[in-house]
């Protein structure tokens, strides 16, 4: 194969976890062209990709939108791009991507076959159960195409340009009056995840507990930054070491505050995964995901100070990720003496 196509709806750990993949398909193979069609929301986390040739970006609101015309537009669009390509992985697991891109004509269709089911419309699939690693099934892709996987090269790959690094004060500004940084990330999810999980927010602890949390944090006289998106659910705290960056900076730029914060406090979402190719020192709070399947992979390779805290262990979602049986409260069984514990 010469040209492959990568496809996935966005979410940016998501994404990010797919990296290893990408970078392990262009060592091994290195006169493969790799394109990486992506949501436009996540397409910054891809930028600068040694490994990736051309990023194609498109409207991920085009699956949940209604749409009918939005759609087909979509369709006509991969259609006319598969004499390009050899074959395509699909990162994304329901089964309509798999018939979309076999009713375009792509004769090469790669990705899992998610509980038996969701490999219908996939002619290279390899069976998912939900029991290992996100990064390790992506990894799996490797044996399809003839190559054993490097199980120990976990690594992601994202660059922040120089003319983010270059444009941004605020870090300066901050380290005049206190040494100590902490972000804390509110959000959890991307457009897609909240259209059909809407009433559950079962990676979102509670605000209460965040303005606690922050409030400790400041009375150290540490800054403390509210990240990410301008939907997440605001603190009501004044005070001058509080700075509230929700919906004020773009991913990338994001990124860079991270990567100059001493810690950052998430959930399991997208900005954990930032902080771990950023290399700064992450407390993760999870339910109700597995840790042991999302958390960044560490090894003596690839050293890096991360914590996670779960107090729920009992599993409330299945293989589709639906939440049906959580009541979305879970996660606030960890308390805020639970984090200043753990640090």
């Amino acid at each position: 194969m010469k040209h492959i196509l990568l496809f996935k709806i966005g979410a940016i750990g998501d994404v990010l976890m797919t990296t290893p993949f990408i970078r392990q398909l262009k060592k091994q193979f290195p006169g493969v062209l790799i394109d990486y069609m992506v949501g436009k929301k996540t397409k910054d986390i891809l930028s600068n990709n040694p490994y990736i040739r051309d990023i194609i970006v498109f409207d991920e609101s085009v699956f949940t939108s209604k749409n009918i015309f939005a759609l087909l537009s979509f369709f006509w669009r991969i259609r006319k791009m598969k004499r390009y390509y050899d074959a395509v992985v699909i990162f994304d697991k329901h089964r309509i991507f798999g018939l979309l891109f076999k009713l375009a004509g792509y004769k090469k269709r790669i990705w899992f076959n998610r509980a038996w089911k969701d490999g219908k419309f996939l002619n290279y699939k390899i069976y998912r159960n939900a029991s290992k690693r996100e990064v390790e099934y992506n990894l799996d892709l490797l044996t399809l195409l003839w190559w054993s996987p490097d199980y120990d090269d976990q690594t992601y790959d994202m660059n922040i340009p120089d003319y983010v690094v270059g444009r941004d004060k605020k870090i300066h500004k901050m380290r005049t009056i206190s040494k100590k940084i902490v972000c804390i990330s509110t959000w959890w999810g991307n457009p897609i995840t909240k259209v059909f999980h809407k009433d559950k927010d079962c990676r979102r602890w509670s605000i209460k507990n965040r303005e606690k949390l922050a409030k400790e944090f400041l009375d150290r006289w540490y800054v403390v930054l509210l990240l990410w998106s301008a939907t997440d659910r605001q603190l009501n705290i004044h005070h001058i070491l509080f700075h509230n960056l929700c919906g004020q900076t773009k991913l990338l730029e994001t990124a860079y505050l991270i990567s100059k914060s001493d810690l950052l406090i998430t959930s399991d979402n997208g900005l954990m995964h930032v902080g771990w190719c950023t290399k700064t020192k992450i407390l993760a709070l999870f339910w109700p995901t597995d840790p042991y399947h999302k958390y960044p992979y560490i090894t003596s390779k690839t050293h890096h100070p991360i914590w996670w805290i779960r107090k729920e262990t009992k599993e409330c979602y299945d293989i589709y990720g639906s939440y049906k049986t959580c009541t979305g409260q879970e996660i606030n069984k960890i308390t805020v003496q639970d984090v200043l514990d753990c640090l």
